[in-house]
């Protein structure tokens, strides 16, 4: 009997709002800063290069909602979402391997290496999205339109970059010390 022959049920495959979409990429996107924030590990069953990294997602969500302007499918649904995170991938790998640093276990030792993903400016109003390395931007950063406690972050929450602020022991990172 051919494998046709045992479907029974055919599910309709409902596009994404554009809102849905930018939950969805934002969902990615935690799952690959977990992925990186572990730790280094050159044993061949499990070949990690690229870990014991902190990725910090500034405005994340009008990251996540140009990501999905940009690579949002219809025909692909969540699918084409990766190709966001892949781009995003791409990106800090090349930034991990132009540190003089060499990617060895001893590395898990030390504090975390910090990438950002952020909007920049290339032109009057135009925005792109890249990977920086703690302390570099490119071009002119893109300034959040909201403030601090702006539209984007009641809708949003702090998102990874709030994520990022929580330490391996459940204490806050971005909280000084009394």
């Amino acid at each position: 009997m051919p494998f046709t022959g045992r479907l029974h049920l055919f599910v309709p495959f409902l596009p994404f709002s554009p809102s849905g979409c930018a939950v969805v990429l934002h969902k990615f996107m935690l799952e690959y800063a977990t992925s990186i924030r572990q730790p280094i590990d050159h044993d061949p069953s499990v070949i990690r290069y690229i870990g014991h990294c902190k990725l910090s997602l500034v405005d994340d969500g009008k990251i996540c909602t140009a990501l999905t302007e940009k690579y949002y499918r219809k025909d692909l649904g969540a699918r084409s979402l990766d190709n966001a995170v892949r781009e995003v991938r791409d990106e800090l790998a090349d930034k991990y391997s132009e540190t003089d640093l060499l990617a060895t276990e001893d590395l898990n030792d030390g504090p975390l290496q910090t990438f950002i993903v952020r909007r920049f400016l290339i032109a009057d109003d135009v925005y792109e999205v890249g990977v920086f390395t703690d302390g570099t931007s490119g071009g002119e950063e893109a300034d959040s339109e909201e403030g601090a406690n702006g539209e984007d972050e009641a809708k949003w929450g702090d998102g990874v970059a709030g994520w990022n602020k929580w330490d391996q022991d459940g204490s806050r990172s971005d909280r000084d010390e009394d």
